[in-house]
């Protein structure tokens, strides 16, 4: 499925989402339950509209979209533990699930919510091992099948302060030698400054570095709007290509949102080139929607505008 979309869920995707998950359950997890009556029962008796309802204003809940339809919900608590993860069964197969667990992981993160937890089905259990969960622990019986504890260490992300000038060179002019066509920076105009040309920009613009296993892996960065208060930009994200397709920049994108939350802003824009695929999916995955027209402070080294309209957590 191309273009899957994945938003904060809200109070009036309750029913959707309960009529997802039941027949989710049903048809997709035989693995599971045998077609026993019985056992689907048990297990979808607490799918109602009223209890998804109330996890979505207590839990981290997200819907994805595909083609202007329903096809996937996840949730995830406020302690770090993934669980919901579940996919429409016209939409199983359509890299739906791998989105929807992408930005719950992003969201644990960007929280500092590391190592993540959940509990496995079978039918989802290669599928978590191949996306790099680990087991965690003996089976255990659930509400009406078995589970597999299962954790994952994800990439921790933090806001580098004025003392953080030199990881911020670094990793800046890495980006900039790396990806060039990425940036309309020139790693040639920014080798040789003085380190206060780089303290410049951590006192203008909230600046995020990620690290995986230990190691430096990536950064974003949140930038005022010259005219627009209310508004933000989002430049300078990048990923070293040994730390791509690990979730680093779907963190990075979530802690940039959450700071723009608090910051009150109710709009978040960045560009992006038209042959830029990985990140159009990232950026798509965190929400954002492509504009038709673009605004002024566009970068015309890339093609493309892509917009995030904020709205407040329920939880």
């Amino acid at each position: 499925m191309t273009g899957i979309r994945i938003r904060p869920a809200t109070a009036a995707d309750a029913p959707g989402a309960a009529a997802l998950l039941r027949a989710s359950i049903t048809d997709l997890c035989s693995a599971d339950h045998g077609g026993d009556p019985a056992k689907i029962a048990a297990w979808t008796a607490n799918k109602t509209p009223e209890n998804v309802e109330s996890w979505i204003t207590t839990s981290l809940c997200f819907v994805a979209e595909g083609q202007g339809a329903l096809a996937g919900f996840g949730a995830a608590s406020p302690e770090g533990v993934v669980l919901l993860n579940y996919v429409a069964p016209a939409c199983r197969h359509q890299g739906v699930s791998r989105a929807l667990l992408r930005r719950l992981e992003a969201e644990l993160a960007a929280r500092g919510l590391t190592p993540a937890k959940l509990i496995s089905t079978e039918t989802a259990l290669a599928f978590y091992l191949a996306e790099g969960w680990q087991a965690d622990g003996p089976a255990q019986m659930g509400r009406a099948v078995q589970g597999y504890p299962m954790a994952k260490t994800l990439p921790t992300i933090r806001r580098l302060s004025p003392e953080d000038v030199g990881i911020w060179r670094a990793i800046r002019l890495e980006a900039l030698a790396t990806a060039p066509q990425a940036f309309s920076s020139r790693h040639a105009d920014w080798v040789d400054r003085p380190l206060a040309d780089f303290a410049a920009r951590l006192d203008t613009a909230a600046i995020f570095a990620a690290w995986a296993g230990g190691t430096l892996a990536g950064c974003a960065a949140l930038t005022p709007d010259t005219e627009d208060r209310h508004r933000a930009w989002v430049e300078s994200v990048f990923v070293r290509p040994a730390s791509r397709g690990k979730g680093v920049a779907d963190s990075l994108m979530a802690a940039i949102v959450n700071e723009a939350r608090d910051q009150g802003l109710t709009d978040l824009l960045l560009d992006v080139g038209a042959a830029n695929g990985p990140a159009r999916k990232t950026y798509q995955r965190a929400g954002f929607d492509r504009l038709g027209d673009r605004p002024p402070g566009s970068n015309d080294a890339c093609e493309i505008t892509m917009r995030l309209k904020i709205g407040q957590p329920s939880f």
